[in-house]
């Protein structure tokens, strides 16, 4: 298991402070160059190649556990510094933004800076990832001081409306559940009347959409039966009593956790197979596949949503043949469940094809 050391903390004094670029800083981020060729020898090449030879383009994902410590380099593969934390909505499993500790090197004072997940997720490598298309000023007008106050860093609304306005994205909708990443993986979990369910040991990424696809909780059932390991969506998790509390809470049981499926033995070395995926969604998120794990109000979406998302490649509201057919044993049933045979799935479509599939199961 993957622990982090924490930092002792430090006085929140200001929320941006001035950095001086050395010399030469900003000419590394203006240069563009072809990266180097990627190592295949680690755990994450090898899902990097998985995934490439299974010919999944849209699917990309990765350990959190993994990329946290990586080196991050700018288009001329020049190292600048190392990705320190991630910054994810814990009510959506949004990854918004990357913290990233640059080298003294580039500037006076040892600078942490948020910079958009996706813009740093789109060129991700085996060995480091590449921060594209950023200067000084966004850089500079992206520091956050190093803290373990979390209830400063994220409470402090006048800092990350200039981050987002640096970065040109539009404020998060609805309440912004942020957490840092490093404070949500070893964490315990609780379930609504106190029983200790175990803790999360990782964070897959969904790289293409900077999303958290699962969280991974080693599942403690009790004294007489071993741990194992469930994949469980990072919206069926709240914080604990206070933004600095060291626990996770979940309207889930105890009960129906321990109904769950464990993750094959091998899950992490099969990350980025299409069949995996594929068979993960079903189980996991698709009410109707499998063990229909959660309510629609405990995991805040209807039946099979997460599905048919990642289903909707093009994100135009409703499935086609083609898209449906990237699952072949639900493409099967593509004319019972195109009723009105006008060539696409709605949600609600799409719905009742998984009651079908419980209807078959029963």
């Amino acid at each position: 298991m993957t622990h982090f050391r924490k930092a002792h903390p430090k006085p929140l004094a200001a929320a941006v402070f001035t950095l001086v670029l050395a010399a030469g800083a900003s000419n590394v981020l203006a240069q563009s160059s072809g990266a180097g060729a990627a190592s295949t020898h680690s755990p994450m090449a090898q899902q990097q190649v998985n995934s490439q030879q299974s010919g999944s383009q849209n699917y990309r994902a990765m350990r959190a556990n993994d990329m946290i410590g990586m080196p991050v380099v700018g288009r001329d593969n020049q190292r600048l510094g190392t990705l320190s934390d991630l910054v994810v909505d814990i009510n959506t499993g949004d990854v918004r933004y990357a913290l990233l500790s640059f080298d003294r090197g580039w500037f006076q004072e040892d600078a942490q800076v948020a910079v958009p997940a996706k813009q740093l997720f789109q060129s991700s490598r085996a060995d480091a990832l590449v921060l594209q298309n950023a200067n000084r000023d966004q850089l500079m007008s992206a520091a956050v001081r190093r803290t373990d106050d979390e209830a400063g860093l994220f409470g402090n609304q006048p800092l990350w409306t200039r981050v987002d306005r640096a970065w040109g994205m539009d404020p998060p909708a609805g309440a912004f559940g942020a957490m840092r990443a490093t404070r949500i993986i070893d964490r315990e979990v609780n379930t609504a009347t106190e029983d200790d369910i175990g803790e999360i040991e990782a964070l897959v990424i969904d790289l293409a959409k900077s999303k958290v696809h699962y969280a991974v909780l080693e599942f403690d059932p009790g004294w007489l039966s071993p741990e194992r390991k469930i994949a469980v969506p990072l919206t069926a998790f709240q914080r604990g009593r206070g933004m600095e509390s060291d626990e996770l809470s979940t309207s889930l049981t105890k009960q129906r956790v321990a109904s769950m499926p464990a993750l094959d033995p091998n899950w992490y070395g099969r990350l980025n197979e299409p069949a995996y995926v594929a068979g993960l969604d079903r189980t996991f998120f698709g009410a109707g596949f499998g063990t229909g794990m959660a309510d629609a109000s405990t995991m805040g979406s209807g039946p099979n949503t997460g599905l048919f998302n990642r289903l909707d490649t093009d994100r135009n509201g409703w499935i086609d043949r083609r898209e449906l057919d990237a699952m072949p044993d639900l493409g099967q049933h593509w004319s019972a469940a195109d009723a009105n045979r006008d060539g696409r799935l709605t949600p609600q479509e799409f719905s009742r094809l998984g009651e079908r599939g419980e209807g078959r199961r029963q």
